[in-house]
């Protein structure tokens, strides 16, 4: 009995530990690609970009992004999330809000909501250029 215990517990901490893992692998994945887009960034010419509703996805595992960038008059008038992954409280949406009022795509990341706000600043600027 104790021997099946103990090889039950043995397979339990195995797959926590292959668990750990995978999460820092794709974590670290993910935070070299947020990384490597912003600093390739530069601020896109909103004065050519027509009125429309632009698409931008930006992440992976732990953190990803799907946003609608709205321009009006060679404005950002709304960010519009359609779907975030991020742990809770992690969300940054604060920074959809900052890009709006600055009109610029780099602002200032949420205090400890980094890489969730880089994955947005990253998402608006695809869909702000990807067309």
């Amino acid at each position: 009995m104790k021997k099946k215990l103990f090889i039950g517990f043995g397979i339990v901490a195995g797959i926590l530990i292959v668990g750990i893992i995978f999460f820092n692998i794709k974590l670290n994945k993910v935070i070299r690609s947020v990384n490597t887009e912003m600093a390739a960034m530069t601020e896109p010419d909103l004065s050519t970009v027509s009125d429309g509703v632009y698409n931008g996805a930006f992440g992976s595992i732990p953190v990803a992004v799907n946003l609608d960038v709205t321009v009006q008059g060679h404005h950002i008038t709304a960010i519009i999330m359609k779907k975030q992954t991020s742990g809770k409280g992690y969300e940054a949406t604060e920074t959809m809000q900052r890009i709006i009022d600055s009109q610029k795509v780099k602002v200032d990341a949420v205090s400890g909501a980094t890489l969730s706000s880089k994955c947005i600043m990253v998402a608006a600027y695809k869909a702000l250029t990807t067309r």
